[in-house]
């Protein structure tokens, strides 16, 4: 991090490769980006991707879920088929839940593209790994519960709520035992 004249931070990343030829290592800069750090948002930033990556592989897992297991799609289907007009013309269930089925198959590679291109960024930007990776598999936990809840109608157990308290005591006890000494005297 480098902090300037007028007081402000830039925070720098770079894209390393990393080449070894003859027992030496070459190391190249591929990429040099430049993120402010106004005020630790950088941080913050990084612990906001790694939710939303965490969001997006719930939705991963949901769409899997559909394509997988056509039972729920089938059940869309035939509600559709009671719910259209009988002088109407319905395609097929078969073929509705294909089509359905493939559309979920394909959303489960987007949504998993989108979940590690932000899982990335946020190991870049967040304060260590270490909170950029539990922040993602907490966000993950707690995403595919509301969803298979929501959409699923699952039931969540008082044993799930006992273990999602205690994920949020130590996400809680690693992000404040990660502070720098110099955040701490900020506060």
């Amino acid at each position: 991090m480098k902090r300037y004249a007028d007081g402000h931070q830039m925070l720098n990343i770079k894209h390393v490769a990393v080449r070894v030829q003859n027992s030496q290592e070459k190391i190249y800069i591929l990429q040099t980006v430049r993120y402010p750090n106004v005020l630790g948002l950088s941080k913050m930033l990084g612990l906001s991707l790694a939710v939303c990556a965490g969001l997006c592989a719930a939705c991963a897992s949901a769409f899997a879920k559909l394509a997988m297991s056509g039972e729920e799609i089938a059940l869309v289907c035939q509600s559709l088929e009671e719910s259209v007009a009988m002088g109407t013309l319905m395609p097929n269930c078969s073929v509705v839940t294909t089509v359905l089925r493939g559309i979920s198959f394909s959303l489960l590679f987007l949504f998993n593209a989108i979940m590690w291109t932000l899982f990335v960024k946020s190991l870049q930007l967040a304060r260590s790994s270490l909170e950029a990776t539990i922040t993602n598999s907490s966000a993950n936990l707690f995403f595919t519960a509301v969803i298979g809840y929501v959409v699923f109608g699952e039931a969540l157990s008082l044993t799930w709520g006992l273990g999602s308290t205690f994920i949020i005591l130590g996400l809680w006890m690693i992000h404040r035992g990660g502070r720098t000494k110099d955040e701490v005297k900020e506060r």
